[in-house]
């Protein structure tokens, strides 16, 4: 038999996919497959999107090949996620950042012109996710706008490095 996966989310049936077997659920639904679970949620891709270009660290140290960055909107939506792409021992960020979708009003894909950003990193070999470059301390980036895929003016120099920090938070007994 097959499996059949329905997206009833957002008010009528969708079709996601035909599955033999849960294995390639899996693979399916987690970016990676089964072997590198993302906590991030699936991006709903739309005709508006721009890319997001540079380097990932993890405390000064280039993050790895399982690592998987993110986009979140004002709202908390995610707009986009990538793995990372691995070359000479550096991890570079090429991040399609997806716009909302005008002909989907009350359902919120992606950016809306003049709306910040801020980028998340999940770190596998920690299982973390961390916030550029704290997440008590985020970076809202500003000047998302659909260039239909070409780098986003201002995010768009693949030396550009991004930091992702850790956090200790003090507890007071």
């Amino acid at each position: 038999g097959e499996l059949r996966i329905i997206d009833t989310s957002i008010g009528s049936s969708t079709l996601i996919g035909l599955f033999q077997d849960l294995a390639e659920i899996a693979a399916f639904a987690i970016p990676g497959g089964a072997s590198n679970p993302s906590p991030f949620p699936p991006v709903v891709p739309t005709n508006t999107f721009a890319t997001f270009l540079g380097q990932a660290q993890v405390e000064g140290i280039p993050a790895d090949a399982n690592d998987i960055i993110a986009a979140y909107d004002d709202n908390g939506n995610i707009a986009g996620s990538a793995s990372l792409i691995m070359n000479a021992g550096l991890a570079y960020i090429n991040l399609t950042i997806y716009g909302d979708d005008a002909l989907t009003p009350g359902f919120d894909e992606g950016m809306n012109p003049g709306e910040d950003f801020t980028l998340r990193l999940w770190d596998a070999s920690a299982n973390e996710v961390l916030w550029y470059p704290t997440i008590g301390n985020p970076t809202y980036f500003s000047g998302w706008v659909n260039t239909n895929g070409l780098p986003l003016p201002g995010y768009d120099d693949p030396n550009d490095i991004y930091n992702f920090r850790r956090t200790t938070l003090d507890t007071i007994p």
